[in-house]
């Protein structure tokens, strides 16, 4: 992203990833990506009205999270095969058990992006790689009918898997313009969008 869109990029570890300590959890991986847009918030050579945030996969359920109650500081949202909630994943992944059945409060880790999306009105690119083996595409087209922001774009890539969809073509043309009405950045060739 550094390179192919000329921007400043913050990568985190969360707690319990890569090379950070502690023990992964979904207080302390929101915990985590507040301090980092504290951080980017105090960095002088920054433009702060520009702030985009981007996650992939469960980093995508923490970039909504964080947009939903950061409004003021998030100028565009990209997200990319990300999930509605952890209990909407577990009944995909155990279709064969009642898992839909289970109550919210069984679920140490909920990441309930479905209802914090309806709370993210920013510019939103929701990117689906539909050859993704491991989180259904459907739900990042829920996700996308989910938001209720006036600018928002679904890229879908027939090619793209859960971790390589960054590779099909027209993947950083889109993602560039995240923040550009609909109108104003062609299609990439390949890709199907939907717009609203």
């Amino acid at each position: 992203m550094l390179v192919n869109l000329k921007a400043n990029v913050v990568l985190v570890d969360y707690r319990g990833y890569g090379k950070s300590e502690g023990e992964p959890s979904e207080d302390g991986l929101y915990l985590d990506a507040e301090a980092t847009l504290d951080y980017v918030m105090t960095r002088p050579d920054l433009d702060k009205t520009k702030v985009v945030l981007f996650g992939r996969s469960l980093g995508g359920a923490v970039a909504v999270r964080l947009a939903s109650v950061n409004p003021h500081r998030v100028a565009a949202i990209i997200v990319e095969n990300t999930f509605l909630s952890i209990p909407h994943m577990a009944s995909t992944l155990f279709s064969f058990l009642p898992m839909r059945l289970l109550p919210l409060w069984c679920y140490r880790n909920q990441f309930l992006s479905y209802r914090q999306v309806a709370l993210c009105r920013m510019p939103s690119l929701f990117v689906s790689g539909l050859s993704d083996q491991l989180i259904p595409p459907v739900m990042m087209k829920q996700l996308y009918e989910l938001s209720p922001a006036r600018t928002k774009r679904l890229a879908i890539f027939p090619e793209g898997t859960h971790n390589d969809t960054w590779q099909c073509q027209g993947y950083f043309r889109c993602s560039g313009a995240v923040h550009k009405r609909p109108d104003e950045e062609p299609r990439p060739r390949g890709e199907r969008s939907a717009l609203s």
